[in-house]
């Protein structure tokens, strides 16, 4: 969509961004939990630090990019 066109229908976008340290997310049970956070809350870009398995960081609805970083703790985004 054109920036005309999103004036012409006074149409506004609104993104929600989260930021957080997560220390790890080692067990099945702290993902569903943070994945259930993240749809109740409709949250559109997160940015994680300190992730630690990011091959298991695998949210529904959502698709990440990871680097694991130089000891192993590193940062990941995931976005709808």
């Amino acid at each position: 969509m054109s920036p005309s066109l999103l004036v012409q229908h006074n149409m506004q976008y609104t993104n929600w961004i989260m930021t957080l340290n997560i220390n790890g997310i080692e067990t099945r049970t702290r993902l569903c939990m943070f994945e259930d956070f993240l749809h109740r809350h409709d949250v559109d870009i997160v940015v994680i630090q300190e992730v630690t398995n990011g091959d298991r960081l695998v949210v529904k609805g959502y698709q990440s990019i990871v680097n694991e970083g130089t000891l192993g703790r590193g940062i990941a985004i995931l976005h709808k």
